[in-house]
């Protein structure tokens, strides 16, 4: 789809320079609020000509139908911001997109999918996003495993609309269900589809960010 965004001689033709120009304008304009970091999120790129691009690209809206597990057909495009991270933007999180006990309980928004666009490439060792292989499986299991430490006087939180995992996950969960790594890795113009029983347990990496990456999130729903 891009010639990626990256400058140099192998990407002189093509969108890619532009798309690099619209990020750096939108970067220019963003602030930091009360001095903290964003954190490699470009919150004020929502509507940019490239987002745009992505959202009308029939093929991307096709996957998505195919990737719900409804596979619902009429779904409207969810506006969100871009990732771009520099070297050194503390860029790790560990989160479920949204509330277990809920989606266990009822299966609200067991349909819902995220997309992403990498453009730029991602490397185990200049950062990426991490999973655990096959929670998507296992998430009532670990679940009742995080319920019943809560019974036995440990401090669960309840989570709102998306669950952080870092406080939850134990060395004696990554012994049992398997541990953080970089088996997704994308690589320039890479689609990534994420239901929420796929990918479940993703983290950003790393604490300080090596390279530069840049990524498109295009959410198609109900």
């Amino acid at each position: 789809m891009f010639d990626g965004i990256t400058t140099g001689e192998e990407h002189e033709s093509g969108i890619g320079p532009l798309i690099e120009e619209e990020f750096l304008m939108y970067e220019h304009h963003q602030r930091e609020i009360n001095g903290r970091s964003n954190k490699g999120w470009l919150r004020t790129m929502v509507y940019s000509l490239v987002q745009q691009l992505v959202r009308q690209d029939p093929e991307y809206y096709i996957l998505y139908v195919a990737a719900r597990p409804d596979h619902n057909p009429r779904l409207v495009s969810y506006p969100y911001y871009t990732e771009f991270a520099r070297p050194g933007d503390s860029t790790i999180f560990r989160h479920v997109d949204m509330n277990i006990p809920e989606l266990l309980a009822t299966g609200q928004g067991g349909n819902i999918v995220q997309g992403s666009v990498s453009l730029d490439v991602e490397t185990a060792v200049t950062g990426c996003t991490e999973i655990v292989p096959g929670m998507h499986k296992r998430l009532r299991e670990w679940w009742a495993d995080v319920e019943a430490r809560s019974a036995q006087g440990e401090q669960v939180r309840a989570g709102g609309r998306v669950h952080n995992v870092t406080p939850l996950w134990r060395s004696s969960d990554a012994a049992k269900y398997g541990k953080f790594g970089c088996h997704s890795v994308c690589t320039r113009s890479m689609l990534a589809y994420e239901p929420p029983l796929f990918l479940v347990l993703t983290a950003s990496s790393y604490a300080a960010q090596y390279s530069r990456l840049a990524v498109l999130f295009e959410i198609h729903t109900i």
